[in-house]
């Protein structure tokens, strides 16, 4: 159960270091040890779950057996503040990659479960949680089978996405990576400027989650809206979270600006691969577009679509992956306004009769913020659950205030809902 780390999961260590967490909001009361048992069994069956990380050097790092056992459900009394709390706590460094918590409060439970981006992603992160409510619901209603030595196959350690795609030529590569920074030149790219202020360097909980939220008749609108205009909704979504960006740097005339998603390529493997498959499977492109002060989120959308359908139909994806050590080498071609994941519709993990998950989130979250840089990326998780779209909007108080997101929140709401209506 061991392996070295290929670059593209290195890039969530160090500084960088980030964790993929899931809340569960659930009405009604949820069993201590029936949770506890599916957790367990969901543990045993992935290995990457029983695993750490171990530095074997400068740039060289490597999965490991853990080696104080399995990690353990953990379960708290919830008190105002429990949710900011949990998810303001790293997972333990040369530790579990993985922690599941359930806070238990007066009307309302909240699992939270977080996985160490080096092994996950968003969609490996929610089927992990799926699987979970899945044992949970099979223990409660007695048809639980506890597993057995061999039931999850051998404790291989699954496969990085470089080692599973078709091989590109060094000269493909090189080229490939000439032409990013080509595109990356020119004028500066603006982002969000750093607005806390040095008082917020003291803040002892920085890691906060602002949101938007539609209803599911506002959902439908902005969904229909696209669909009559000819561009795709993550091309709406992307445009209006980058004009939020482009609302609070202000001024006259275009602003260059760059576009991160994270675009999963599991179905794009030969064969496919399961979300249970426990590895980083998304690549990521990158878009830089002269953006105006008065553009629009159906005309900037369909420009973000069209020119991902093309870097999907160039292989540009899976280059940006195996491209990895050359990309890594110039930091100006990871400089990005705004990063957007956009996990899809995500259904609701089945649970007995009596128990609700009436909420799920997602987002990506790091240990260690730079507000000495001055200016960062606007960062987005996107989701629809039960037809309702939600953006999550992860972000450090150290660096953006809360009069900021607030106002990113309100202009990607107004814009949503303008164009919705």
């Amino acid at each position: 159960m061991t392996r070295a780390l290929a670059l593209e999961e290195m890039v969530h260590l160090g500084d960088a270091k980030s964790r993929v967490t899931v809340v569960c909001s659930v009405g009604g009361h949820v069993e201590e040890e029936p949770l506890a048992r599916a957790f367990a069994a969901v543990v045993a069956r992935l290995p990457p779950l029983r695993s750490r990380v171990r530095q074997d050097g400068p740039y060289a790092f490597s999965f490991q057996p853990l080696e104080t056992g399995p990690p353990q459900l953990q379960v708290r009394k919830g008190v105002p503040g429990s949710l900011r709390e949990e998810i303001n706590t790293p997972l333990p460094p040369d530790g579990s990659l993985v922690r599941g918590v359930l806070i238990e409060g007066a009307d309302e439970d909240t699992f939270v479960l977080s996985i160490d981006h080096s092994i996950t992603d968003g969609q490996s992160a929610l089927a992990v949680c799926d699987a979970v409510w899945r044992g949970y619901t099979a223990c409660v209603e007695g048809t639980f089978t506890v597993p057995q030595p061999g039931d999850g196959g051998d404790d291989a350690l699954p496969a990085a996405l470089s080692a599973r795609l078709p091989a590109h030529t060094p000269e493909d590569l090189a080229a490939y990576v000439t032409a990013r920074g080509e595109r990356m030149r020119g004028a500066p790219l603006v982002h969000l400027p750093y607005a806390a202020g040095e008082s917020a360097a003291q803040e002892e909980l920085p890691m906060r989650v602002a949101r938007v939220r539609l209803d599911r008749e506002q959902t439908a609108g902005v969904i229909g809206a696209s669909k009559a205009a000819g561009v795709s909704v993550h091309g709406v979504l992307v445009a209006a979270l980058l004009l939020a960006v482009r609302d609070a740097v202000g001024g006259a005339g275009t602003r260059r600006m760059s576009s991160m998603s994270p675009v999963d390529l599991r179905g794009r493997l030969s064969p496919p691969v399961h979300p249970e498959e426990l590895f980083p499977a998304a690549s990521l492109f990158f878009d830089v577009l002269d953006v105006r002060e008065d553009a629009d989120v159906v005309s900037l959308g369909r420009r973000l679509a069209e020119n991902l359908r093309e870097a999907i139909a160039r292989g540009d994806l899976e280059r940006e992956i195996l491209a990895a050590a050359q990309v890594l080498r110039d930091p100006s071609l990871l400089n990005a306004s705004l990063v957007t994941t956009n996990l899809g519709n995500v259904p609701v993990p089945e649970t007995p009769d009596g128990l609700r998950i009436t909420d799920v989130r997602c987002f990506a979250l790091g240990d260690v913020s730079f507000p000495q840089a001055g200016f960062g990326p606007l960062v987005a998780s996107v989701l629809t659950v039960r037809g309702q779209l939600g953006i999550e909007l992860p972000y450090s108080a150290r660096c953006f205030s809360a009069g900021q997101m607030e106002a990113v929140r309100t202009s990607v709401r107004a814009r949503l809902l303008a164009l919705g209506s």
